[in-house]
Parts: structure tokens; sequence; C-alpha cells
């Protein structure tokens, strides 16, 4: 069974300070930076800054969504961020199974709208998560009947699909190198 949500049920915006520019950007900075590019999870390179968002024990995780791109990157480290990007802090624990879950569906939600800012609409975007059926038919279903293990146990299975795909890939190219050899 599932439910629909949206974003503020699940995460809150956070206000940016500052931002840093890509002439800030240097070979050995010790800050991440990012932005809405969609290589590299995001992080465009490294500035010598203190970060504007810092990892504690309240915040383990940010949600770093780009505005142009829809790409939602999950942070586990202090860092600062450019233009045209939304950070985001889980309001309570999540693993990174269920972050790739929940941005998952969210972003299917969201509208391509070309190199357009998109948060206008992800903020108001719904998107379905499953949810933990109740026997009683007028129970109003919430956050805390999202069935959170159902979704790290899906993302589990399809990374254990991926990798035995990817080992089926490479056996098959190492049997053709020997078989030419």
């Amino acid at each position: 069974m599932t439910k629909e949500f949206v974003y503020s049920d699940l995460f809150k915006l956070l206000p940016q300070s500052s931002k840093v520019s890509k002439l800030e950007l240097v070979p050995d900075g010790k800050t991440p930076a990012y932005s809405s590019d969609t290589r590299n999870n995001g992080c465009v390179g490294f500035v010598n800054k203190e970060p504007l968002f810092k990892i504690t024990e309240e915040a383990p995780v940010y949600l770093v969504f780009g505005d142009h791109t829809r790409t939602m990157n999950i942070v586990r480290k202090d860092f600062c961020v450019m233009d045209n990007v939304k950070v985001l802090a889980p309001l309570f624990m999540m693993s990174d199974e269920v972050l790739l879950y929940i941005t998952t569906c969210w972003e299917k939600a969201i509208p391509n709208l070309g190199y357009a800012r998109h948060w206008s609409v992800a903020k108001t975007a719904r998107f379905e998560l499953p949810v933990i059926e109740s026997s009683d038919t007028d129970h109003e279903y919430t956050v805390e009947d999202i069935d959170f293990e159902y979704m790290k146990q899906c993302i589990a299975k399809l990374e254990k699909e991926r990798i035995a795909e990817l080992e089926r890939e490479r056996i098959a190219e190492l049997d053709a190198y020997l078989a030419a050899s």
C-alpha cells in the first residue's frame, strides 16, 4: 500500500547565508562545493572556506537539490554550495537506502522543465511511498506509517541485482579476452 507525501513531510528547507562562486574553486581546497551539476554527485570542486553546512550528530546527512537539473545528492561531509541548489535536512534519521528510495520517487514526480528552475514544482510535487497497512479502515496514514524497512530491502535487492549483472558482464569480458588471447 502507498500514500502520497510532499517533501515538507520528510525534509526541512534550510536557509543559505552565502554561496561560493566558481572563482573560489581551488585544486587544494578542503571543503567540497556542490552545485546543480549532474556529474560527481553534484560536487564541482573544493574551496578554502569554512563549510556553510556542517555534519553534526543532530544533522548527520543533507540532501542537495539541483534546481536546474532535478538532481538530489546525499551529502555526509561538511560542505559549501554554489548557486541554483536547495539544501534540505531530513526531519528524522534516514539511511542512505531510504534516502535513495525517497529521492527516486520524488524525482519521478517532478516534470522535466529543461534548464528552468524546478524547485517551484518540486516543493509541491506529490509522490507515493510505501506505508505499513493498518487493519483500521478509518486510519489516517502519516509519516509514522512509512514502511522504511521495505524501502531498505528494495534498494538492497536492486543493489544486489546490479552487482550480479556487473559481475556477469565482467566475466563475459574476461572470457572473451582469454578466448582471443
